[in-house]
């Protein structure tokens, strides 16, 4: 009778949340974010703190200090040289859907293709960016204020960690509390391993596509190679994201600049399936490329840009919750490896 009433107390907690979720979805992903920038936060302080002789809160000072002298130093260097880019890339682009629309209206398989997508047609005829792109760009623009509340969560939330991790905990019945610090512990380490093995990531895609871009006389390379490191943060889609503008781009100055791209695009795709990915995911749990798919999708559509940012995570917090609550200690099954559980 007790296990029945614990079982039912369990799924209308379940219940609630998802209520909260869908109501309050927006809150949930930026408390979410927070959560992500608490973690990368943290592991810098405290690995500045075990390797130093300063304190936790001192390096964590120290930390923030530097990161925002980083972000000054490299906006001071390239924000300039980015802004003209960018406008240049906004200029580019109208141009390029022109083209487009050039060759399309000589075959008849491509009044075919505009008859059938009524607004990119409209778009390409009138030479503009098509409303959901427009609609993205301003949609980044809105989300300045839900990054300033993530970055003041993930501040407040690494200075005091043990504060959150202990209130967690005290919601947690007694007879559970060890086992819901081994899942909290787990997640923890997941989401920094994730973190840091993403930023690793996103720093050599950039490298990567912004040298190549420069390297084939492509136009644009500073702002190509950002916005791929920026939109690798999307996992699987990102890339292909990457593409649209860049190929659009490339279309102004001929078709062997498209070939040029594509095959930038290709190398890079290559090196971090084959390389950045098994570095990445050595130290985490493995995330199935299909649920990362759905997880974007999913959010993406529900929450926009912000959604987009956090579904990879997480979709892996979910994953080892599953794994650990439900595989294992539902069903049994304790042959399972989760990265950060300790096993007894």
């Amino acid at each position: 009778m007790r296990q029945r009433l614990f079982t039912i107390a369990e799924l209308f907690a379940a219940l609630l949340l998802l209520l909260v979720v869908y109501f309050a979805g927006r809150i949930f992903l930026m408390a979410f974010g927070g959560l992500l920038v608490a973690v990368l936060l943290y592991s810098l302080g405290k690995w500045l703190s075990d390797y130093s002789p300063l304190s936790y809160g001192w390096a964590l000072f120290v930390v923030v200090v530097m990161l925002v002298l980083l972000g000054g130093s490299v906006f001071g260097l390239v924000g300039r040289r980015l802004a003209i880019q960018a406008n240049e890339l906004t200029q580019a682009m109208p141009r390029a859907l022109k083209q487009i629309q050039d060759y399309l209206t000589e075959y008849e398989w491509g009044h075919w293709i505009l008859e059938q997508s009524p607004e990119w047609g409209k778009a390409l005829a009138q030479g503009s960016v098509p409303s959901r792109i427009t609609d993205l760009a301003s949609s980044i623009t809105e989300n300045f204020v839900s990054l300033v509340i993530i970055l003041f969560i993930g501040l407040y939330g690494a200075a005091e960690p043990k504060l959150y991790y202990e209130g967690l905990l005290r919601l947690v019945p007694l007879d559970r509390r060890e086992r819901a610090g081994e899942v909290f512990s787990a997640i923890a380490y997941n989401l920094r391993w994730w973190l840091m093995g993403q930023i690793f990531a996103m720093i050599c895609v950039g490298v990567i596509t912004g040298v190549g871009v420069w390297l084939v006389g492509a136009p644009l390379a500073l702002t190509l190679g950002l916005l791929a490191a920026a939109l690798e943060i999307i996992p699987n889609v990102g890339p292909v994201l990457w593409l649209v503008p860049a190929v659009l781009v490339s279309l102004t100055q001929g078709s062997q600049q498209v070939t040029n791209v594509v095959i930038i695009y290709a190398v890079t795709h290559m090196i971090e399936s084959y390389v950045l990915i098994p570095l990445v995911q050595r130290r985490a749990v493995l995330l199935p490329p299909t649920l990362s798919i759905l997880a974007v999708v999913l959010l993406g559509s529900l929450a926009g840009f912000l959604g987009l940012v956090v579904a990879a995570p997480i979709a892996l917090v979910m994953m080892l919750l599953v794994k650990m609550l439900y595989v294992e200690d539902r069903l049994g099954d304790r042959n399972l490896y989760v990265p950060g559980e300790v096993r007894h």
